[in-house]
């Protein structure tokens, strides 16, 4: 059980408020009580959430040496050593297949629109965060994605 605990943290939910950029197209078409829109705004919500949370696990496994020097980041399940990489990369790979199942479910749009979202925030924590304004201009993108 504290595994899946450590799992959950490690997607760091508290930057899921990120994600309620989804429902800026409901809310500002005044369709805020269209069950229907609003459903598909909650379900794009749960896989924003879900996407972005596998790559921060994806990040952790990448940049766990040097989190593990950090003050702060050294506490994380991956850099601690309480989640070994091995366990975390295929339950973050996992999470990014079922969650653009789901998106293609929603619409061959909005799953085009998660496979760039997960494309860019891949190739983030991988390169552009350490080339300067690609960074600003990726994390940005993803605002956009997600209000797309």
């Amino acid at each position: 059980m504290r595994r899946l605990w450590y799992i959950f943290t490690s997607m760091r939910p508290r930057q899921w408020t990120k994600n309620l950029v989804v429902f800026a197209g409901v809310v500002f078409s005044r369709n805020l009580f269209d069950e229907g829109l609003l459903l598909r705004s909650f379900y794009g919500f749960i896989v924003f959430c879900l996407l972005s949370g596998s790559v921060y696990i994806l990040n952790d496994v990448f940049d766990r040496k040097k989190d593990a020097e950090h003050p702060i980041k050294r506490k994380r399940p991956i850099a601690s050593g309480l989640i070994r990489p091995g366990e975390a990369l295929p339950i973050s790979i996992a999470v990014m297949v079922v969650m653009l199942a789901v998106a293609l479910m929603l619409g061959r749009g909005f799953f085009l629109i998660c496979a760039a979202f997960l494309a860019i925030n891949i190739a983030y924590s991988m390169v552009l965060r350490n080339v300067v304004i690609l960074d600003v201009f990726s994390i940005s993108f993803d605002f956009l994605l997600r209000a797309g």
